[in-house]
C-alpha cells in the first residue's frame, strides 16, 4: 500500500528533518519531497522503500527512547 501524504510528512516530522535534510537522506530533491506531502504525487521504487526504512528507524529510536531510564 502506497503512502499517504500526511504518513510521509509524520515519518518526516518523527525525524525531526526538514524537507531538505529528509530529501538529501533518500536521495531526492526537496521539491519531491514537498510534492509528496501535498499529495500530488506518491513515492515509488527506492524512495519509497527508503522512506519505510527511516520509518521503521524513527520508530525503534522513539521504543529505546521510552525505554530508557529517568
Amino acid at each position: 500500500m502506497a503512502l499517504s501524504a500526511a504518513e510521509i510528512r509524520q515519518i518526516r516530522e518523527r525525524l525531526e528533518m526538514t524537507q531538505q535534510e529528509f530529501a538529501d537522506r533518500i536521495h531526492v530533491t526537496r521539491e519531491a519531497v514537498a510534492q509528496w506531502e501535498t499529495d500530488r504525487c506518491k513515492p515509488r521504487g527506492s524512495a519509497e522503500f527508503l522512506i519505510r526504512q527511516l520509518s521503521a528507524e524513527a520508530d525503534i529510536a522513539a521504543s529505546n527512547s521510552a525505554k530508557a531510564p529517568s
